[in-house]
C-alpha cells in the first residue's frame, strides 16, 4: 500500500504545551512525546503528539500471542505478536519520498512494561495490570519545531485519495489553535519531607534495606557487578479527574532540563514521565542501542544490503531481523536488572513485591517509515483508578552503603512525589484541580 506523507508547515506563537491542549489534550488515547525547549541538541528539536481521532487505533499486547485492537467499529482480537504486528504495518506501509527533517512522521505511540521483558526471557510471569504493552496507532500528527516555533500538520493517507480529508484535517487543527484556552489550572507545587515520602512505600525501610543485604550477598556469591532494586510509591489520586493530567504533567516539566519526557493517556491511564535515557535508537536504518549506565560505548548498526537484516558495524555480524523483534529480544533492558541478565531477574522477582509495570520498561515510537526510538521509563508516574504509582528504586553492588541506596531510592522519586501529591491534596472532583493558594 503507497501511503503520501502530506503535511502543511505553519508558525504559530503557542508553545508545544498550548498545542496539545487545544488540539489532543481532551482526545481518550492520546501522546505528547514533549523536547525540552531548553535543550541546545538538534535531537531536541522537535515534540511529537497525536490521538487515535481520524483513523487511528489502539493496540493492546494482552499476552505474547494475542493483541486487541480497539477502534470507532469496536474491539477485535488477533492471534499474533505484537512485534510481527507492528513490523508487518512497516513492511505493508511503503511511504512515498518525502522531505520532512524529523524521524516520526506517523506509526505507533506507547510502551512497553518490564514484565514483557522478563516473558520474553522465559520467565513464567503474567502480564501486569497494565498489559505488556499498548500502543495508540495515528495517521495524523502534530509536530512542533521549538527551533522555528512553528507545527507540522501531517497527514499519512493512500496515494490514489484526494487530499480533501488533509485540507479538513488543517482547518480543524487551525480553528482549534485560534479557540481561547481552557479554564486554567494552576497547579500546587510543595515540597514534602523524606518521612512523608516513607509512609506511601510498599516495602519499608526495614524491608528494604534486608533485601538490600540479600542483592548484595547475591552479587558477590554470583560476582556479578551489580544490581537495581526497585520500590513503588503509592498516592490516593480519588479527587483526580483524567482531563487533569496534562496539567500535572506540565507543571512537571516546566523549566526542566530534561532533554525529552513523555505524556500519555490511554482509556483512563496517564503516564507521565520525565526520563530522557534513550535506549533503543533506529534512524534512516542505522541503529544505535546505548547500555546507558554500564561503561561502554553504544553499539553501532548498520543495515544488510537487502534491508533485512541488522549488523555490528565493526564486525557485520548479522542478525535475526525485522527491527521490532529485535528491539524485543533485548528487553529488559540489561543496566535496569544488572549484568548477568537471567539470573539477576530471578533474584529481582523474587524480592520485588508488586510487578514493576511501565517503571522500567520502555516509552517511545515506531515510525511508519522505519525509524524507532524508545527510552527507559525511569522518571515516571501512572495514574488509574484513582489511584497514582510512582516507581522509584536503587543501584546495588558489593560494596554499596545501606544507608546511601536506600536513600538514593527516596530521592529518585521526590520530584515526582512533590508535584503529584500537592496536586492530588489540592483537587476536587468537578475542577479537577483547584487553584493554587497564593
Amino acid at each position: 500500500m503507497d501511503l503520501q506523507v502530506l503535511s502543511r508547515k505553519i508558525s504559530t506563537d503557542l508553545s508545544s504545551s498550548e498545542v496539545f491542549e487545544r488540539v489532543f489534550s481532551s482526545s481518550q488515547n492520546a501522546f505528547w512525546l514533549a523536547a525540552s525547549s531548553q535543550a541546545q541538541d538538534q535531537a531536541c528539536r522537535y515534540s511529537y503528539m497525536g490521538s487515535d481521532n481520524h483513523g487511528g487505533y489502539l493496540v493492546t499486547e494482552l499476552n505474547e500471542h494475542q493483541l486487541a485492537i480497539e477502534d470507532d467499529s469496536g474491539k477485535r482480537l488477533l492471534n499474533t505478536t505484537i512485534h510481527a504486528f507492528i513490523d508487518e504495518q512497516i513492511h505493508l506501509a511503503n511511504i512515498c519520498e518525502h522531505n520532512l527533517p524529523f524521524e516520526f512522521i506517523g506509526g505507533f505511540v506507547g510502551y512497553v512494561t518490564y514484565e514483557r521483558g522478563l516473558s520474553a526471557c522465559k520467565l513464567n510471569t503474567s502480564p501486569s495490570k497494565y498489559y505488556y504493552s499498548k500502543y495508540v496507532y495515528t495517521p495524523r500528527t502534530i509536530v512542533y519545531d521549538h527551533l522555528e516555533n512553528a507545527i507540522y500538520v501531517i497527514s499519512l493517507q493512500e496515494k490514489e485519495r484526494t487530499t480533501t480529508p488533509f485540507d479538513l484535517w488543517c482547518e480543524e487543527v487551525l480553528s482549534k489553535l485560534n479557540q481561547p484556552p481552557r479554564d486554567n489550572y494552576y497547579c500546587k507545587k510543595f515540597s514534602y519531607s523524606l518521612e512523608e515520602l516513607e509512609s506511601g512505600l510498599i516495602i519499608g525501610r526495614d524491608e528494604y534495606f534486608n533485601k538490600l543485604l540479600a542483592c548484595k550477598d547475591f552479587l558477590e556469591e554470583e560476582q556479578i557487578l551489580e544490581v537495581f532494586l526497585s520500590n513503588s510509591l503509592f498516592l490516593d489520586a480519588g479527587g483526580i479527574t483524567e482531563d487533569s493530567y496534562f496539567y500535572i504533567f506540565k507543571m512537571l516539566i516546566e523549566g526542566g532540563k530534561e532533554r525529552s519526557s513523555a505524556f500519555m493517556q490511554f482509556n483512563g491511564l496517564g503516564i507521565l514521565s520525565i526520563s530522557s535515557d534513550v535506549f533503543f535508537e533506529c534512524t534512516d536504518k542505522q541503529l544505535k542501542i546505548s547500555p546507558i549506565s554500564q561503561k561502554l560505548p553504544p553499539y553501532d548498526w548498520c543495515v544488510t544490503a537487502d534491508h533485512s537484516r541488522y549488523c555490528l558495524a565493526e564486525e557485520n555480524m548479522p542478525l535475526v531481523t525485522p527491527v521490532m523483534d529485535f528491539f524485543y529480544q533485548l528487553l529488559p533492558v540489561c543496566s535496569v536488572t544488572g549484568s548477568s541478565k537471567y539470573k539477576v531477574i530471578k533474584k529481582l522477582k523474587q524480592l520485588e513485591l508488586l510487578p514493576r509495570g511501565i517503571y522500567i520498561g520502555c516509552l517511545g515510537y515506531v515510525s511508519l517509515n522505519g525509524n524507532v526510538n524508545f527510552s527507559v521509563a525511569s522518571n515516571t508516574a501512572f495514574i488509574q483508578d484513582g489511584t497514582c504509582q510512582i516507581g522509584v528504586g536503587s543501584r546495588v553492588t558489593a560494596h554499596t552503603d545501606l544507608v546511601f541506596s536506600y536513600d538514593e531510592m527516596l530521592y529518585n522519586g521526590k520530584p515526582l512525589y512533590d508535584v503529584l501529591r500537592a496536586n492530588f491534596e489540592n483537587a476536587n472532583k468537578r475542577h479537577g484541580i483547584r487553584r493554587a493558594e497564593n
